[in-house]
């Protein structure tokens, strides 16, 4: 069964067009009418659910308030420039390094400029 993932409003809805094109179940928080909603209910929801959540809300990489291993996981994204292009940038590269279906970890996927090549790098961490 393809993973079951929840974008947060403050990714653009094309994160989310990418992930279904890529075959994965994708409910936003825009599309459930839940804009607004404060971090620890949209917590709850998500794991009512039983979502993987893509965010680039920093406060989901709290590990004392969201210990790994006790959800689906989260996917932190932090592109190194503001705006849309940048978002589905990073969405694009991390939908290339492979399948995420039963993954139930902590990631943290950001764009980074301080490497020593020329092209920014991008890293991913596992928690």
């Amino acid at each position: 069964m393809p993973l079951k993932i929840k974008a947060d409003e403050d990714l653009p809805g094309s994160v989310a067009v990418r992930l279904r094109r890529a075959g994965y179940l994708v409910e936003t928080v825009v599309e459930e009418g839940m804009g607004g909603t404060k971090d620890p209910a949209l917590w709850r929801a998500v794991q009512v659910e039983g979502r993987f959540l893509i965010t680039a809300d920093k406060g989901f990489a709290d590990v004392r308030k969201y210990p790994p291993g006790t959800h689906e996981g989260v996917l932190l994204l932090r592109p190194d420039e503001d705006g849309i292009g940048p978002l589905d940038v990073l969405v694009e590269m991390v939908l290339h390094k492979g399948d995420w279906n039963g993954y139930g970890e902590r990631w943290l996927w950001q764009r980074h400029a301080d490497c020593a090549s020329e092209s920014p790098d991008m890293i991913g961490l596992e928690f």
